[in-house]
């Protein structure tokens, strides 16, 4: 079986105009938050920046890459799945999610 290439392009297609100028958080359900920060900090070798409890909910700011997002291990969302949190300009015009659709 022939793997595909998980190399990206260069630079993005000059045809693309996506209201998005960076990845700034990563933000990441969970349920045992002591397991996740070990995990994060001590297996990957993240930054805990910050742990805050409040609201009956607890948020912990991991920095996992000089560059890369901010991972937020938060109690709170419903689900598994991780959010993505960008970044846009204060002039960008970003449609509303229903004039989006999958690919």
């Amino acid at each position: 079986m022939k793997r595909a290439s998980m190399q990206r392009p260069a630079s993005p297609p000059a045809t693309v105009s996506a209201p998005f100028l960076s990845l700034d958080f990563l933000y990441v359900p969970t349920r045992e938050p002591d397991r996740d920060i070990d995990y994060y900090t001590r297996v990957l070798g993240g930054a805990a920046l910050f742990r805050a409890k409040a609201m009956g909910t607890e948020v912990t700011g991991i920095r996992l890459s000089r560059n890369g997002p901010l991972v937020l291990l938060a109690e709170h969302p419903k689900g598994e799945l991780s959010v993505l949190v960008y970044r846009t300009s204060a002039t960008s015009r970003t449609p509303s999610p229903s004039a989006w659709s999958a690919p």
